[in-house]
């Protein structure tokens, strides 16, 4: 990745470690790295929108763990607004240990 992408990328996640490793497993995946880093600056919930690319990128078998990993670590497993989806949960969960 170009020194101007990435510090494009450390400018949409405001420096956030956590965002910055949602944002570097979807880049791992990403064919069009720039692109993805221009939709970050277009949304107003920037964690909203990696933790959707990541939840609509799993399979269902990734997105059964998860939903089971948050179950367990107490989580509700729903991507409605007032709720963590599981992604997020878990995904929150392993940075906050």
């Amino acid at each position: 990745m170009s020194p101007e992408l990435l510090a494009a990328l450390h400018a949409q996640v405001q420096g956030n470690g956590q965002l910055l490793s949602l944002a570097a497993e979807l880049l791992r995946h990403s064919h069009d790295p720039a692109t993805l880093i221009a939709r970050l600056s277009e949304q107003q919930d920037v964690e909203r929108f990696l933790v959707r690319q990541i939840d609509e990128s799993s399979s269902d078998e990734e997105r059964t763990v998860l939903r089971a990993v948050s179950a367990l670590l107490g989580y509700p497993a729903t991507l409605a607004p007032s709720a963590p989806s599981s992604t997020a949960a878990v995904c929150s969960a392993s940075f906050n240990r």
